[in-house]
């Protein structure tokens, strides 16, 4: 055998493979940076459009009250708004609840529990709208000014539900001024935050695109180092393709903030307006 017999063949070199790609989508990218997603209106600014609802509402009732009520005091009506299982027809002013007592018998008229606007004082039927809707104003003072939220809504929905017992409240009682101004600054306020949605989803779809380009310069890229055989190929190109996904994430997020910070100020300022009118 001696030199002449055949070498042993050296072995192959071993070419590190790339890693396995991750390719995300854009909902998996914000799951796992969530500091980096877009949000809508902030919840404190929505917490003070309630709240400036409110204490506009709560105006009307005082302006109410010194109105018809003027030899009552206003914590003595709220308390007894809120301590009694008013129903749908506790609105009773003096001249419905003569006729309805009318009808019974002289020992059941006697009897008959004294119940509605009508037991705190004798107010003229033009003083409350009952021709409004099913909600009385028991029932709206109770929600609105006796016993009020006291989480945040959790959803559009909740929110103009509170918004619009505002409104019916001042419009039961015939507040034309605040009902329309509450109106307004409501509508004022459901086409901005209609608005940022879409600039919202517009952001979103673009990064979506962004995304899906950068997964797809990612595979080309890896097959070309795996045909160069470029073993250090895969781990830069995974550093790079994670850089290009925050930075899609940044940019969006940096140019939705301006549209949000501005639809912020505008419902701000609508507020301000409600306030400075309504007083």
């Amino acid at each position: 055998m001696g030199v002449f017999a055949n070498p042993t063949p050296n072995p192959t070199p071993q070419v590190t493979s790339p890693l396995t790609p991750v390719e995300r989508n854009l909902e998996e990218l914000y799951e796992q940076y969530p500091e980096k997603q877009l949000h809508g209106i902030p919840q404190e600014t929505i917490w003070l459009v309630i709240e400036t609802f409110r204490q506009v509402t709560k105006d009307a009732t005082h302006a109410w009250v010194r109105t018809w009520c003027p030899a009552m005091d206003y914590d003595e009506i709220v308390q007894s708004m809120g301590s009694r299982g008013f129903e749908k027809n506790d609105i009773i002013t003096n001249e419905t609840k003569t006729s309805a007592q009318a009808n019974l018998p002289l020992a059941e008229r006697k009897q008959a529990p004294r119940r509605g606007i009508a037991d705190l004082h004798r107010i003229p039927r033009k003083a409350v709208n009952l021709k409004c809707g099913i909600f009385t104003i028991m029932r709206l003072f109770r929600r609105c000014i006796i016993d009020p939220a006291k989480t945040l809504p959790t959803s559009p929905t909740e929110v103009r539900r509170m918004f619009d017992q505002y409104i019916q409240l001042c419009r039961v009682l015939r507040d034309g001024k605040r009902t329309m101004l509450l109106d307004k600054t409501m509508h004022r306020t459901e086409v901005i935050r209609g608005r940022l949605e879409e600039e919202q989803g517009l952001r979103h779809r673009e990064a979506a695109r962004k995304i899906h380009e950068n997964n797809d310069r990612y595979r080309m890229q890896r097959v070309l180092s795996r045909n160069l055989n470029l073993a250090l190929g895969g781990p830069r190109l995974e550093d790079v393709h994670r850089s290009a996904e925050e930075r899609i994430l940044d940019e969006a997020l940096l140019d939705f903030e301006q549209y949000r910070s501005a639809a912020n100020t505008g419902i701000l300022e609508a507020l301000d307006v409600l306030q400075i009118r309504s007083a």
